[in-house]
């Protein structure tokens, strides 16, 4: 029996990590002095896969937020007005839990239906997060 952990595990966790972060709490910390604090640096050899993963997944996590802070530039610069990933209205017509997750059905217009894909992630909120972000100036530790 093999130690290693299979694909759909894997990702499951990556997910899952990925899933709990608050969008705020990045937003206020991409604004702090040291932004790698915590990463090794890389080397050109590991003893160990074990060694190897904890140097690596927290780089790939920073390069995941990264994405995610250049995707909000890019909003605030109006660089994807064409696509019209603007705040908009939804309405969740159904939730089911199943493995770990919550798995929603939405409702949404054409525009961002068809700008949408399968896995792009998407900040779920009851109001805008310009308005959130304009109160978020005193986000506790």
């Amino acid at each position: 029996s093999s130690s290693t952990p299979s694909p759909a595990s894997t990702t499951d966790r990556f997910l899952k990590i990925v899933l709990s972060w608050d969008y705020l709490r990045i937003v206020a910390d991409s604004k702090g002095a040291d932004k790698a604090k915590g990463l090794q640096h890389v080397k050109n050899s590991y003893a160990s896969v074990e060694e190897y993963l904890g140097v690596f997944e927290p780089l790939l996590f920073e390069e995941v937020k990264g994405q995610i802070l250049q995707g909000r530039r890019n909003e605030e610069e109006g660089e994807d007005d064409e696509v019209g990933l603007d705040w908009q209205r939804g309405a969740v017509a159904s939730c089911a839990e199943s493995e770990g997750f919550h798995k929603l059905s939405m409702v949404v217009s054409d525009g961002l239906r068809d700008s949408v894909c399968e896995n792009d992630l998407l900040l779920l909120s009851k109001e805008k997060v310009s308005s959130m972000l304009a109160g978020s100036r005193r986000i506790p530790a």
